[in-house]
């Protein structure tokens, strides 16, 4: 993770290309190699950027479909987010396609965070009815 961490600010914060496709790739490989799954995504999205920033269309690409399909495997919904709306601008022909599956993943994520709120909603109303209840006990006796 720290290769891989080092690497992507070292060509971000200063726009080096030097040697970073090769820490790109040693960092996907130990992630693999270590069944790292949740960062697998990760790396396939940088070295996607690196390539982009190359002009390296295809490579990017191939990355992007890859780090795409690793995310939605194993269930990396951030990374899944980011990979979409990147293929949506890079593979114009399929764009509809990718911001489709980009709504629904948003609708089912605000969907499951409602039902979330929605039970301890509830949880946190049986307890104060739980509570009033004791307290009348209480009084009573």
């Amino acid at each position: 993770m720290l290769i891989d961490n080092a690497a992507y600010s070292n060509f971000k914060i200063n726009n080096n290309t030097t040697d970073i496709e090769a820490e790109f790739k040693k960092a996907l490989k130990i992630r693999k190699e270590n069944n790292i799954y949740n960062a697998i995504s990760l790396s396939h999205l940088h070295l996607s950027e690196y390539y982009s920033n190359l002009g390296k269309t295809s490579e990017e690409l191939k990355h992007l479909r890859e780090g795409y399909k690793t995310s939605k495997l194993y269930n990396t919904i951030d990374d899944r987010f980011k990979i979409l709306k990147k293929l949506a601008i890079v593979d114009s022909s399929h764009a509809a396609d990718y911001l489709n599956e980009y709504i629904d993943l948003r609708e089912e994520l605000i969907l499951s965070d409602r039902k979330t709120r929605e039970k301890f909603t509830k949880i946190r109303f049986q307890t104060d009815d739980y509570k009033n209840k004791n307290k009348k006990t209480d009084q009573k006796v």
